[in-house]
Formats: C-alpha cells, structure tokens, sequence
C-alpha cells in the first residue's frame, strides 16, 4: 500500500511540474541539454534570457514540444518574466541560423515588449515554431563546417553585406567531404508556427 502511494504521489508530482501551471500539455518532449544562454535587458526592466538547447527531438511535435518544455522548466527554475528558448540539430551549431524549433514563454503576457525591435503593442503568452523535420547526415556536417570554418573565408568583396566569401567555402567543404560543390547549401529549415496564445 505504502509503495502505491508513493507511486501515486511521484505521478501527482510530476503531473505538476510538467505543467507549472501554465495548462500547457507536452507530451512529445525530448529530453534536452542547455548548453548556452544570454541575459536579455528589455528596456522595461522585465527579467528575460535567451536559452540554447539541443536534443534527440526528430518531429515537428518533438521539435515544439521541446521548445516548450524547455521554457516551462527554465521559467520554473530561474523566475523570469520572459523566457526565450532556441533549439539546435548540435551543440556545433547553437547561436547559428540553423535550427529545429524557437519560442518564448512569456508569463506576464508581454511577449518581447521592451528588446529591441520588437513590437511594443504585441502582447502574447507563447510562441512556438518548429522544423518538420531533421537534417540530413549531409546537410548536418556541411552546416557544422560551414559554421567551423566560415571565419577562414571572409569576404574579398568590398561591396557584399556578407562577412563570408561562400563560394571559397563551398569549394573548401565540397573537396573536404568529398560531395559535388553544388551540394553544398548552408542547409535551411522551414519553421512553421505551432502555438500562439495571445493576450
């Protein structure tokens, strides 16, 4: 009897710190690694801070669901008002473009008012998008190279707004994996919006 209450009370536990009281249900997160994080100085003197994460997340849910659980746990832990999360195919490339999911949790209903270039008259709880998909095993080592080795290649065009000469890059990572130059793509993942709740 003993055992089943205790059994009981782990799940009632878990129940409520899988939901830390935001309703929000997130049942396909993976489990995940932080492995970076920036403070945020909104303007309005909320608490905020930018978090990357990787995980073993493959689906569009898993991606979304990460996402979120991330931010729920993040928000439980550290207090903060605003609650920005980024999720990553590897640790290789957290704080590049490339990415399975994003989203920010946002518990007094003011979204990113305050940093800049938001928009101070749009007001929301969440937003998620993700990915519906992974990379492939190529796409995955041409971004992480490209990530590597995009400081050796700078831009020789004196007129180009980018800092990298991607041409140069392209031809380096094509001869280095051994795939045609027209393979090589910095790789990029449609990400469509899987929750919004507005306030």
């Amino acid at each position: 009897m003993r055992a089943i209450c205790a059994t009981g009370m782990v799940i009632a536990l878990f129940f409520c710190v899988s939901c830390a009281g935001t309703g929000l249900a997130t049942p396909e997160a993976k489990s995940y690694e932080v492995v970076g994080s920036d403070e945020l100085s909104p303007s309005t003197g909320r608490t905020a801070r930018h978090w990357r994460i990787v995980s073993e997340s493959s689906t569009f849910d898993e991606h979304a669901h990460t996402v979120a659980r991330a931010a729920i746990d993040l928000q439980h832990e550290h207090g903060l008002d605003l609650t920005h999360v980024s999720l990553y195919p590897s640790r290789s490339l957290a704080g590049s473009g490339v990415m399975y999911g994003y989203g920010f949790y946002a518990t007094d209903g003011r979204a990113g008012q305050g940093l800049s270039g938001a928009d101070p008259d749009y007001r929301a709880t969440w937003r998620v998008f993700a990915a519906d998909r992974v990379l492939t095993s190529e796409e995955l080592a041409v971004a992480e190279l490209w990530m590597e080795r995009a400081a050796d290649f700078p831009s020789t065009d004196m007129l180009s707004s980018l800092a990298v000469d991607a041409d140069a890059l392209r031809g380096h990572i094509a001869e280095e994996l051994g795939v045609p130059y027209e393979d090589v793509e910095l790789p990029h993942l449609r990400l469509e919006l899987w929750l919004e709740v507005l306030e």
